[in-house]
């Protein structure tokens, strides 16, 4: 609630997901928070234990777009790292 659309009361985060051939995806887009002028030059614990969550347990991907109208996080994993064979999404 420090950075990002959650530090001012103008903004929004919209989360979309789905679930294509066994691949979860998320997106996360903020808009309304303060402006963007540049990403972070460097990460955060926060962002580094994210990435190696997603990359190292589930098999996928963490990708962070700064861009000048807010950030967007897209995140892939298998369904299967995340649900165990028996439970597969399609």
């Amino acid at each position: 609630m420090k950075w990002g659309s959650f530090s001012v009361a103008t903004g929004t985060v919209q989360i979309k997901t789905a679930v294509i051939n066994g691949i979860l995806e998320i997106e996360w887009k903020e808009r309304g928070g303060l402006k963007l002028t540049e990403a972070p030059h460097h990460e955060g614990f926060g962002t580094k234990l994210v990435k190696r969550t997603v990359k190292d347990q589930f098999g996928g991907e963490v990708t962070y777009d700064w861009g000048p109208e807010g950030l967007t996080i897209r995140l892939t994993a298998f369904t299967e790292r995340l649900l165990g064979p028996q439970n597969q999404l399609t």
